[in-house]
């Protein structure tokens, strides 16, 4: 056998040995499982994976941040561990259309600036899902990022880091028509934070033990239903936007020296519906505002 046909041989075996591949009925995407005991870092897996394949990663701690550069569906078998570098963000997604589902991400690096997060968004119509962020500076971040599903994460941030140096539970930032569903936060400088960012659907998720419940500036026509914002400083400042519809939240038990249950500042054509808004220092704060319709609140 000559030295060429040995380094072929060597390859293929290496190339089994990192992520044993099953494709069905001669399909070109494959199932590939990634076990912790293999040697090989998840990146270089994530590398060699061809676009549109699925990996199903099992259970267990894989450590450093990880990017994905072309479409792929990354499922966590029994909850396995992404422990980032401590800096940078522990997943980057770049490419469009991939999934993250049933993860635990933790450790991402501590630099405001460089919006290090536990999952950073670049790219759009992408799935994150069931996932569970801790230990984190940033816990979802979307950046010009659009048409995203974020669905039943729960984020925990660093409850030992002052709250001014903490990011936010789900920051978004430039980006369109991105739906925010089911998801739990707290330990986080805000829950969300929403700027310039038209036409996102938020629903059903729980915000508690935060400075602003939502902060949210200039963005429009975005809808917030059956929410909850609770025991933070402030529930919701909503600032210089129009066309939002509030309906079916709950903002309670906000109770921060000069809080409120929701501020609103230049706003108009808003639809606040049916929102319970009990047990604030303050229920309604209204500033620079017009043309806004409220009907049917509990405000006690």
């Amino acid at each position: 056998m000559t030295l060429r046909h040995t380094f072929v041989l060597v390859l293929i075996i290496l190339a089994a040995w990192i992520a044993p591949a099953v494709c069905e009925g001669g399909a070109a995407a494959c199932s590939i499982i990634v076990d912790e005991g293999k040697a090989v870092p998840l990146q270089a897996v994530l590398d060699r994976a061809a676009t549109g394949d699925t990996l199903i990663v099992r259970e267990g701690v894989y450590e450093g941040n990880i990017v994905l550069r072309k479409r792929l569906v990354v499922i966590g078998e029994n909850a396995p561990v992404l422990r980032g570098e401590g800096k940078g963000s522990v997943i980057t997604i770049e490419a469009d259309s991939c999934v993250v589902h049933g993860f635990v991400v933790e450790h991402s690096g501590s630099m405001l600036v460089n919006e290090d997060a536990g999952i950073l968004v670049k790219s759009s119509h992408n799935r994150i899902e069931q996932n569970s962020l801790r230990d984190v500076l940033f816990g979802i971040y979307l950046l010009h990022a659009h048409y995203n599903t974020v669905l039943d994460n729960t984020i925990v941030g660093r409850k030992e880091v002052e709250v001014g140096q903490r990011g936010t539970g789900i920051h978004v930032w430039n980006s369109l028509f991105n739906r925010f569903i089911g998801n739990v936060i707290t330990d986080t400088r805000d829950g969300f934070y929403i700027q310039n960012a038209n036409h996102s659907w938020i629903e059903r998720n729980n915000v508690f033990g935060v400075r602003y419940g939502l902060h949210y500036m200039y963005a429009d026509s975005n809808v917030f239903l059956l929410n909850t914002f609770q025991d933070n400083v402030a529930g919701a400042a909503v600032m210089y936007s129009r066309g939002i519809v509030v309906k079916h939240n709950v903002f309670s038990h906000n109770r921060g020296i000069s809080s409120f249950g929701i501020l609103f500042q230049d706003c108009h054509g808003l639809v606040v519906d049916s929102n319970v808004i009990t047990a604030n220092v303050v229920g309604l704060f209204f500033e620079a505002s017009t043309n806004n319709l409220f009907r049917r609140n509990i405000i006690a």
